[in-house]
């Protein structure tokens, strides 16, 4: 059998959580196992289902009465140890600042534009996966362009770490400002 993909869809509105579950649909991406949507009307359905695990992504409702879903973000960010990513659906474009507030890792304005919102979905499940391959294989995946294994993080040779940018009419020894320094030393 294979793996699903279970998002929490939270809006009090019907029409709103049937708009999601039909822009991103069942398999948004290829590299992706399908989605199975885990539907909540109310705050304590959204607690309940995320304290209990295995939710890998939140689609919270901005525009959601009474609970709003950035408030809901905050919320959860700060309750719920491991929390998933989160995308909040806002009112307007201009909230996007009120978004960055509730700690949610990306947003789509309303009315749900299904390639944007099947973008940011699956950018999100990207990362949880990501995420869980660390955890499990304790391997970091593979990401072009950053060096890895041995001697990574270490300068370029001949570049004194502690060295400031040369005066002008100052000679190349007198960069370092600490006392102890290796290069002055020579």
């Amino acid at each position: 059998m294979e793996r699903t993909v279970t998002v929490l869809v939270y809006s009090d509105d019907v029409n709103t959580r049937e708009q999601v579950r039909m822009a991103a649909g069942r398999r948004p991406a290829a590299d992706l196992p399908p989605i199975e949507y885990l539907e909540c009307a109310t705050l304590p359905a959204v607690l309940t289902a995320l304290e209990q695990g295995g939710v890998d992504a939140c689609v919270l409702d901005g525009e959601a009465v009474p609970a709003g879903g950035m408030g809901v973000c905050r919320q959860v960010k700060d309750e719920i140890f491991d929390c998933p990513p989160v995308l909040v659906l806002i009112g307007r474009p201009q909230d996007a600042w009120l978004a960055s507030w509730s700690r949610a890792e990306a947003a789509v304005p309303h009315p749900v534009d299904p390639t944007e919102l099947t973008n940011a979905l699956t950018g999100l499940l990207r990362s949880a996966h990501a995420a869980r391959t660390r955890i499990v294989t304790g391997r970091e995946p593979a990401v072009r362009g950053r060096r890895r294994g041995p001697g990574a993080g270490r300068r370029r040779p001949g570049r004194c770490p502690r060295a400031t940018p040369p005066r002008r009419g100052s000679s190349p020894r007198s960069r370092c400002r600490t006392a102890p320094c290796p290069r002055r030393s020579r």
